[in-house]
């Protein structure tokens, strides 16, 4: 291989560095806006949960306030019993409703934490897989590289043996062109002094 096309397949192999170092920097870039992304997301639906358990919970304050009223008012009419049989019952009522309501919010929160859970595992998984993806396809490339350069090695090698060999035989036919020829042997008298040196 000459100095020329050992220069153009430096330059050749440069421009591919360059141009595989910008590809990566690109790809980089991407992976983070797509896992922003994700997470602007995945917080935007914990936030709409938050709100809305939040929501739930400004209820809930305002059915606390109406069972305390109830029970001022039950303080009031104490005197009277059938009133205050009424207000008992009421009051059951709305404890139980409270209860309920508290029971439902711990589900809520619960469901909403398992939820947040499985988004980061999700966003993991995710990223782990590009990852891995990534990492293939550079295994990839480098094996790609590594059997041309192989095989540009093999093809130098090569080369050499072959000029090599050529130039054996240029030596050997320029030693016998420059022997004296012997004028004594019929059949080597018939013969040039080139041909003389392939038969030798």
């Amino acid at each position: 291989m000459s100095c020329a096309d050992q220069a153009y397949d430096y330059e050749l192999e440069q421009k591919r560095e360059r141009l595989r170092t910008l590809l990566q920097s690109e790809e980089e870039l991407l992976d983070r806006e797509i896992m922003q992304k994700i997470q602007e997301e995945e917080a935007s639906r914990l936030r709409a949960k938050q709100n809305a358990l939040l929501t739930a919970k400004q209820d809930q304050e305002r059915q606390r306030a109406e069972f305390v009223k109830n029970k001022m008012i039950q303080l009031k009419l104490n005197n009277c019993d059938e009133i205050r049989c009424f207000i008992q019952q009421k009051y059951h009522e709305e404890s139980k409703k409270c209860q309920l309501a508290q029971i439902e919010d711990k589900m809520k929160l619960k469901q909403a934490k398992m939820d947040e859970e499985r988004m980061w595992m999700d966003v993991h998984v995710r990223k782990y897989k590009m990852d891995l993806e990534k990492e293939l396809s550079e295994k990839r490339e480098r094996k790609i590289l590594e059997q041309k350069t192989l095989q540009n090695i093999q093809n130098q090698i090569k080369e050499k043996s072959l000029r090599a060999a050529q130039e054996k035989i240029d030596l050997q036919k320029l030693v016998c062109a420059s022997l004296p020829f012997p004028d004594y042997d019929p059949k080597l008298k018939v013969m040039d002094k080139i041909d003389l040196a392939v038969e030798l």
